[in-house]
């Protein structure tokens, strides 16, 4: 228990508290000791206990320690109507730190506590009753391992970002670091460590550092704590908004639940859960108040229920707030994720989840600690741009008179003397010299020192180093001329090295003004992408009325309308009957328009042509398409290919060997003349570049990533450009891949069985469905198709009327063009994976629906004879029975790709083995596999998930294997390919599992990411090649190699 501290008593306390150690009163029922220390409550454990001694009556502080133990910030309700006074602060302190944890704010506006613990928060709560304050837990944010994107300004070169890496390593908690020149970024993996120590370390080795987003590193504790679940549930018997109120309140309200979002158009509830196994809770709870519910799916909750990065909503504070006040009352919001504030400004940037909490109800909540600010993107590189365009336009004028008076261009300033021996040229060559070196050129200066205050070289120490030498040894030698009367150094020799240094800023600073503009253009992608994002959105209120609001505050569920010509604001639904024309190039590179007509998923970012529609937002601020397309484009410009890694190694050594060799080139040529050998180290300062070999590598990364996204394929990771050219195997998926995704029936077969069935009122399909009658007598065949072919479809609509699978509806979709009227219910219903269903249809009897093998049908005959023929067509061959008798054979194909042939005839020409992968029986996957060009041998069928990832894993084991599917049963087969790639149309997991994403679901994306790749490996190669052979010709020819044969580079050239 720690020493007294307090100088006056506590208000309610029974114990005095005291600052000086001496005879203490007796409180009432605690004997309390001299030395200065509270006693301790022998039955609760607490210094602070209020009960009388031998009854106390508090739960004790020690029981607690049983509760599971994990580091984690809580956030506590403080019942308490008056303020505290400075003393209860300082206990509350006191008593938080008894137990191991320590209070990181009270915010009292609020009520609330925040508490950083490694324990169960429960003692903290015990202690804090013991000492007087009821307190409630709230909520709960687990700590761990944190992912942080930080952006640097200052970085020029290859040897700048080896410091910064260097810097964040020696954080202590710090386990990894990537840093990018081009994007001026970092990404940094820390735990247990404060942000602004990593801050703090970039900025002692001179570099700016800002904190872009911070998150839980995937399959960290952290992670793993904020990862729960996402459930969606129909439900049915909602009229108003008064309905959907009562349903997300009464979800909300059931523990466990952190966030439920109920549309009444879609007759959905989307509920986001801690922890799984609470759907049939809150299936239940719905139906006590009068609703009807049904879990439709729950899964685990990834990027596709909340997104890896927070949106945010732009802030400037308000009055006398600080920091701190800002911080203290955001952390007390659910959904809130962080709070960024900006340099020397009175702005921020709140991160929050907006499935969690709306930004205006954010807003709401924090009105009396900031303001919303809308914000206008700038470009990154603006300031730096305009910057380098001052000094360089400042650097000619003064460079120019230089040139002219040092090349003796003009004569008569050499022959006006000023002083004895001191022409006009020399002070005038000498002061607009140091103000170009040092106004102009102090930026190149200012990073040399900073970095060489801790022990760093860069490209800066280079250019400072030769200008600064080249100087002063002018400056020494006019001055010692001027002084000495044996003196052999001309004041005309002193103004040439002046000119040197003079002439070399504005060079160097053109050549950086070209090297900034070059990144710039190689972000074009990005920032066309970024600036599709449309500023304001139209927001339909419950009366009807209109309201424009920033697009920083749509929140989900938000009805918005989007009027020709228009760009859609967020990702939603078409809420509005009206037919309407997007044109989604941008994000699909598809140039057609598409249609959209009610129920229509509408992506954010694209136009709409023709026709206005009301939506309904689902993803806004991050959690758009055109959000994670730029993130994940973002990220993989910012990840660095092995290559690079190799290459920055090297440029992290090239600077210390350029000076060494300057140094050694300086001591060799110095016998036989100071000048010369001054000049020939100049030389070699000024011609090394590091940062050719630096910017070799990222600038073409940047720009291959940046036309693949613009042509549809986003790549997530850069180490996949180097793979590309290493393939040997393709293995591709059929069904969503090389297939359409989207079987239909391409013929059916009745059989005598069908009489049996009740009669149905004929679909408005059921003449032309160009059905085939087997068994039956050839004079009833035409006559009868039509009746019997209703009875089939209405038996088969009524069976797969409430299935999901794509097989199901394709039948279902049938069986309703050819029948009419209502459906029966089917009862009793049992699903066999992979082999079919059974169930009982009232009227009827026992049905069963599946494989050909699944029903028995035999392989002899004429029923068997049709089989084979459609399996043999690329089909699938659906059986339908009824009380035991075969009624119907249903063949379903799955049409190919309209450029599945081409990109299968394009990978075999790049030298790879193609594969086809699949979960369908052989007799299909051969039939698919011979009208796209493959041999049954390169054919893998009835692979169930792990036998696919089996077999990528036995070709990994001899080469590279690019895998490519679109399916939930893809994504291990992907995840241990060298290369996976989605399809876009595909699920969450499968683009989770992926390093390349096809949005178009195109495979001739597929043959242009490739090609692109080896375009990109082979632009890396040649910049690496020019940067070195550059540097190899150019340093031993400025260290005066030559001079034998009066070849040298001047420290000019």
């Amino acid at each position: 228990v720690g020493q007294l501290v307090f100088a006056m008593p506590c208000s309610g306390l029974r114990q005095p508290l005291l600052e000086e150690p001496h005879d203490l009163e007796k409180g009432p029922g605690q004997t309390q000791q001299t030395s200065g220390y509270l006693a301790v409550c022998e039955q609760c454990g607490s210094p602070w206990c209020r009960c009388p001694k031998g009854k106390c009556d508090c739960p004790p502080i020690a029981a607690t320690t049983g509760l599971k133990r994990h580091r984690g910030k809580f956030v506590f309700s403080l019942d308490r109507s008056e303020a505290l006074d400075a003393s209860e602060k300082q206990l509350l302190e006191h008593v938080v730190g008894f137990v191991g944890g320590k209070l990181t704010s009270v915010n009292e506006l609020l009520g609330t506590l925040v508490v950083e613990l490694t324990d169960a928060p429960e003692k903290v709560q015990t202690a804090l009753s013991c000492a007087g304050f009821q307190v409630t837990l709230r909520s709960e944010l687990a700590l761990g391992q944190s992912r942080a994107m930080l952006k640097i300004e200052g970085m020029m070169c290859s040897s700048c970002v080896g410091t910064v890496e260097k810097a964040l390593l020696e954080v202590p908690g710090v386990s990894a670091v990537s840093v990018n020149l081009l994007t001026r970024s970092a990404d940094v993996d820390f735990e247990n460590t404060e942000m602004q120590d990593v801050l703090d370390a970039v900025e002692e080795v001179g570099f700016e550092a800002t904190l872009i987003r911070e998150s839980p590193v995937p399959g960290s504790s952290s992670a793993a704590e904020a990862q729960g679940s996402v459930a969606s549930f129909r439900v049915e018997g909602m009229t108003c908004a008064s309905c959907v109120g009562a349903v997300e309140n009464t979800i909300s309200q059931i523990e466990g639940v952190q966030s439920a979002s109920v549309s009444l158009l879609g007759h959905r509830a989307e509920v986001i859960l801690e922890k799984p196994g609470l759907a049939a809770t809150i299936v239940e709870a719905i139906e006590d108040i009068g609703f009807e519910a049904e879990l439709i799916s729950e899964e685990a909750l990834t990027r596709s229920a909340s997104s890896d990065r927070p949106s945010e909503i732009p802030v400037i504070l308000g009055g006398s707030v600080d920091e701190a006040g800002l911080r203290k009352a955001a952390a007390t919001l659910r959904g809130v994720r962080g709070v960024v504030l900006h340099k020397n400004l009175r702005r921020a940037r709140i991160l929050y989840e907006p499935r969690l909490i709306g930004a205006r109800k954010l807003l709401a909540e924090l009105d009396h600690v900031c303001k919303y600010s809308q914000e206008t993107p700038e470009d990154p590189s603006a300031a730096t741009l305009h910057s380098l365009r001052w000094r360089f336009s400042l650097a000619l004028l003064p460079t120019l008179v230089i040139v002219i008076l040092a090349e003796h261009i003009v004569a008569w300033p050499w022959s006006n003397e000023i002083l004895p021996r001191l022409p006009l040229a020399g002070p005038v060559v000498l002061g607009l010299a140091a103000f170009v070196l040092f106004y102009c050129g102090q930026s190149f200066h200012i990073a040399a020192i900073s970095a060489a205050q801790h022990g760093a070289t860069t490209m800066n120490t280079l250019v400072s180093l030769s200008t600064t030498l080249s100087f002063f040894y002018g400056a020494f030698g006019a001055f010692y001329d001027f002084f000495s009367d044996e003196s052999d150094f001309s004041i005309s020799m002193a103004a040439m090295f002046c000119e040197t240094s003079a002439v070399l800023v504005p060079v160097l600073l053109l050549g950086r003004l070209l090297e900034v503009q070059a990144k710039a253009r190689t972000m074009a992608a990005v920032h066309r992408l970024s600036s599709k994002r449309p500023s304001v959105a139209r927001l339909v209120h419950k009366g009807g009325s209109e309201e424009e609001v920033s697009w920083d505050l749509i929140e989900v569920n938000d009805l918005l309308r989007v009027l020709p010509g228009e760009t859609v604001p967020a990702d939603g639904e078409v809420a509005s009957e009206a037919a309407a024309l997007c044109d989604e190039a941008l994000l699909t590179g598809e140039s057609a328009p598409v249609k959209k007509a009610r129920g229509s998923k509408v992506i954010g970012g694209s136009t709409c042509t023709q026709s206005g529609f009301l939506m309904r937002a689902e993803g806004v601020g991050n959690s758009t398409t055109l959000a994670r397309i730029v993130q994940l484009v973002e990220e993989a410009q910012t990840r660095r290919p092995t290559v690079q890694k190799t290459v920055d190694l090297l440029a992290s050594y090239f600077t210390p060997t350029v000076l060494a060799l300057a140094a050694i080139a300086f001591g060799v040529w110095a016998p036989y003349g100071i000048p010369f050998a001054v000049t020939r180290a100049v030389s070699i300062l000024v011609i090394a570049c590091p940062c050719s070999f630096g910017l070799a590598t990222p600038t073409a990364v940047m720009v291959a990533t940046g036309r693949a996204a613009s042509h549809g394929c986003l790549v997530k990771d850069s180490i996949v450009w180097e793979r590309t050219r290493k393939l040997k195997h393709a293995v591709l998926d059929k069904t969503g891949t090389i297939t359409k995704g989207r079987p239909q029936v391409a013929a059916v077969a009745l059989l005598p069985g069908a009489e049996a069935l009740p009669a149905a009122q004929p679909g408005p399909k059921a003449a032309v469905c160009m059905a085939t009658m087997l068994e039956f007598d050839d004079g009833r065949k035409q006559q009868c198709l039509p009746e019997l072919a209703a009875r089939v479809g209405w038996l088969l609509a009524s069976v797969e009327a409430g299935s999901e699978h794509v097989l199901a509806q394709a039948i279902l979709e049938w069986g309703r063009s050819v029948s009419s009227g209502q459906l029966a219910e089917a009862e009793r219903f049992t699903n066999m994976p992979g082999e079919g269903v059974s169930c009982h249809v009232a009227k009827v009897g026992a049905i069963r629906v599946g494989s050909v093998e699944f029903l028995g049908v035999p392989s002899s005959g004429t029923a068997g004879a049709w089989v084979r023929q459609q399996q043999e067509d690329a089909c699938v061959v659906v059986a339908l029975e009824a009380c035991g008798q075969l009624c119907a054979l249903l063949a379903l194909r799955d049409e190919l790709q309209e450029d599945a042939a081409l990109a299968v005839k394009s990978l075999q020409a790049r030298g790879l083995t193609v594969w086809m992968c699949t979960g369908d029986q052989p007799a299909t996957a051969n039939a698919v596999a011979a009208r796209i060009g493959l041999l049954p041998q390169q054919v893998r069928a009835a692979c169930l998930p792990d036998a696919k990832a089996q077999f990528v894993q036995e070709l990994s084991k001899t080469a590279d294997v690019l895998m490519v599917g679109d399916g939930m049963n893809d994504a291990a087969a992907l995840a241990c390919a060298s290369v996976g790639v989605a399809i876009g149309a595909g699920s969450q997991i499968t683009a989770d599992s992926a390093q390349v994403i096809l949005v178009r679901s195109s495979l001739k994306d597929l043959v242009f990411f490739l090609d692109l790749g080896s375009a990109t490996m082979r632009t890396m190669y040649r910049n690496f090649a020019w940067a070195l052979s550059f540097n190899i010709v150019g340093i031993p020819l400025a260290a005066g190699l030559g001079a034998p044969w009066n070849l040298w580079l001047p420290p000019i050239a």
